[in-house]
């Protein structure tokens, strides 16, 4: 395998994603792939169900989540997605979902070099940075892409798959200190061509707009694309990029304890859902 798919959000993404877990992983393997990852936004409601499909099915568990990141006096974040390596990473990625979704802090860079065993993933695409690359403020780029030196290792989200994003695709020719951190990934939302328009529907409620304006932003969200449409779509192009994200899931190897450790976190959600109905 030379290839798997990093970002791929949940229907426990409200509203963002049509795809159903079960469904999800039986459709990995139907594939013939032995490798799956989860990144819903900030939340991990679907992470133990997708934890026991995936040993169900007998494949490998990847579990991640993507977070809203904020830099020093920055006001508008950075995408990061953060996927545990072992059960360790997925408490420090249940700490991190809590003081989002129960305290309702910012998470800033200072909690993720605060959180162990999880493997970060940087995205700049639709974040301020394009604006920066625009502009040519070479200035404020360095100065961000300076200050992920604090983390131990860390990786480079490039997404080419849309004519839209070849601001930040183009971007990371000239960045020689990101290149080989790169990592593809494609955002899927959808398993199969034919559920766009299921998924056009709900992203539409999401977005508070109308289906057609979201069939104008063609680049919100794909199917999972096979290992064959990946070689068709960009052949020996993204070639390194492609591996490592085998490089990143091979550093992740899941055991969830049988016990009621997993529960907290799902007991605590519970009421938190309770108070704010």
């Amino acid at each position: 395998m030379s290839f798997v798919h990093l970002q791929v959000k949940s229907s426990y993404s409200f509203l963002q994603s049509t795809i159903n877990i079960k469904e999800y992983v039986r459709y990995i393997k139907s594939l013939g792939l032995s490798t799956c990852a989860i990144t819903d936004h900030q939340v991990l409601h679907g992470a133990y169900e997708f934890y026991q499909i995936c040993k169900q099915e007998e494949v490998k568990p990847v579990i991640g989540m993507s977070v809203d990141v904020y830099l020093n006096q920055e006001q508008r974040p950075l995408t990061f997605y953060l996927y545990a390596k072992d059960f360790k990473g997925y408490q420090s990625l249940v700490n991190l979902s809590n003081l989002i979704q129960l305290e309702k802090e910012r998470v800033t860079l200072k909690h993720i070099l605060q959180s162990e065993q999880v493997i970060p993933v940087v995205s700049f695409y639709d974040t301020f940075v394009e604006e920066l690359i625009y502009l040519d403020d070479q200035h404020k780029l360095n100065e961000i892409v300076d200050t992920f030196n604090q983390l131990q290792h860390f990786y480079v989200k490039v997404d080419p798959i849309t004519s839209s994003k070849n601001l930040v695709t183009e971007w990371f020719s000239t960045r020689n200190d990101l290149k080989k951190r790169l990592v593809l990934m494609c955002d899927v939302r959808y398993l199969k061509v034919s559920d766009r328009v299921g998924f056009e529907a709900l992203y539409a409620m999401h977005q508070s707009t109308t289906v057609s304006n979201v069939r104008r932003e063609a680049n919100v969200g794909t199917h999972l694309l096979t290992l064959n449409e990946i070689v068709e779509q960009f052949g020996q192009d993204w070639e390194r990029a492609q591996k490592r994200s085998v490089e990143v899931v091979d550093q992740c190897e899941m055991t969830m304890p049988n016990n009621g450790l997993i529960f907290r976190h799902i007991r605590r959600r519970m009421v938190y859902l309770l108070m704010n109905i």
